[in-house]
């Protein structure tokens, strides 16, 4: 009867680990999209600048695709502003994103690893047949059976085995 308990156990695990990966690249991807950002943001900043040092008569070109288009100082300087006011708004909002997700990925893997000796603790006991108390409140182990037992902390600490949806 342990062997089926045991078998949603770990399936559950893997889940779990697959989830803490993939969440952890999303959080890579977040920071190089981050990086990215503010080269742009930088790059049209010294390039405003350098602009606004010159005389308002000089003659100042947009590159459009292979042709280069005859534009005013203030056309250049109100398009280099708005570009750093995009860079700034996605910094914000992927730094929103990447908070969150490491938020989650902290609540799925506590100590933020993925395996290894630490996570398979918190999942398995001495004896390997009963789950251990998780670090995280109200953190459950779910299978894809509707069946599956999942444990979670109650307010009390006792641990409480509900039926999972």
């Amino acid at each position: 009867m342990a062997a089926p308990v045991d078998l949603e156990l770990k399936k559950a695990f893997t889940e779990l680990q697959a989830k803490v990966i993939d969440t952890q690249q999303k959080v890579k991807l977040a920071d190089i999209q981050i990086e990215q950002l503010n080269r742009t943001k930088k790059h049209a900043h010294l390039t405003d600048t350098e602009i606004m040092t010159l005389v308002d008569e000089t003659h100042m070109y947009e590159g459009v695709g292979r042709t280069f288009i005859l534009q005013s100082k203030e056309v250049i300087h109100n398009q280099l502003l708005e570009k750093q006011k995009i860079a700034e708004e996605k910094i914000k909002e992927l730094e929103r994103k990447n908070t969150y997700l490491e938020r989650v990925t902290s609540g799925l893997c506590p100590k933020g690893r993925v395996g290894g000796k630490d996570a398979a603790e918190r999942v398995w006991s001495a004896d390997g047949n009963d789950p251990v108390e998780r670090e995280t409140d109200n953190v459950g182990v779910r299978g894809n059976n509707p069946r599956s037992e999942v444990f979670e902390k109650d307010r009390d600490g006792s641990q409480d085995a509900r039926r999972g949806s």
